[in-house]
């Protein structure tokens, strides 16, 4: 069982009074931290990495208060340790096909599509191959 510590003096003296918060306000400006910046900061999701375990994707949000939508992105990168560097494409919703095919569907006018991306290492990059076909 826990115990409770009590965190007031033990002479009999009263606890400090609570600041007042009339006062308070945040303060906005290019070297601030302000909750707005905070939350349009990139917001990356778990990676999911390919059968073979030698690439991933990670879908990334970034809210924008302007826009006042979230654009997100994905990034298809290297799990090798060498070679092909951080590859991004538009877009939320990802899956592997297989090692080397890297799906989404989208929709555009209640017409949903297939996207696939074949992907080969050439080098430093990764190459796409895209195809893509209606629902």
């Amino acid at each position: 069982m826990a115990e409770q510590i009590i965190l007031g003096s033990s002479n009999g003296e009263k606890a400090p009074q609570r600041r007042n918060m009339d006062d308070f306000k945040l303060e906005d400006g290019k070297d601030v931290m302000s909750p707005k910046y905070m939350l349009e900061l990139p917001r990356p999701g778990a990676a999911t990495p390919n059968k073979d375990g030698d690439l991933a994707f990670m879908v990334v949000s970034n809210y924008s208060f302007e826009k006042k939508k979230s654009d997100k992105t994905i990034h298809l990168f290297s799990l090798s340790g060498h070679g092909p560097t951080t590859t991004t494409l538009e877009g939320s919703s990802a899956f592997w096909l297989d090692s080397r095919t890297l799906a989404r569907i989208t929709e555009k006018d209640g017409t949903q599509t297939l996207e696939t991306f074949d992907i080969s290492s050439g080098g430093d990059s990764l190459e796409f191959s895209f195809s893509s076909a209606n629902l």
